[in-house]
């Protein structure tokens, strides 16, 4: 079996475009993103090994706890629902995003210019 690597689910293809439209990645939620690849690995003949990082790591364990995995391999994966406890730095890197309650189900993107987020619809 030859290795994959899976795109986005309503992936636009370059930071242009998304950056003009991220209407497109709003009201996305964890288990949608993890339908997609389900999906693509439904079509396969055997399970696949998964390897993720980071947010690609949360979603291999999830694919793995739904059985779609034949060995599966996190590498500094994102916590999951119901995780109380994180280093500093994720809570830093996500403040500006988390800090206002108004941007839930928005796309919140941001830039390395202003690192200030400017939710959309």
């Amino acid at each position: 079996m030859k290795p994959l690597s899976l795109s986005w689910p309503d992936d636009l293809g370059t930071i242009e475009e998304a950056d003009r439209h991220p209407e497109v990645f709003a009201g996305k939620t964890v288990g949608r993103k993890a339908d997609h690849p389900a999906g693509l690995i439904g079509a396969l003949k055997r399970r696949p090994a998964i390897i993720g990082h980071s947010f690609g790591g949360m979603l291999t364990r999830i694919l793995a706890g739904r059985g779609l995995s034949a060995v599966s391999v996190v590498i500094g994966p994102a916590p999951f629902r119901g995780v109380l406890r994180l280093p500093v730095s994720p809570l830093r890197a996500a403040a500006p995003v988390l800090t206002n309650p108004a941007d839930r189900d928005l796309a919140v993107p941001l830039t390395c210019d202003s690192g200030t987020p400017s939710p959309t619809r």
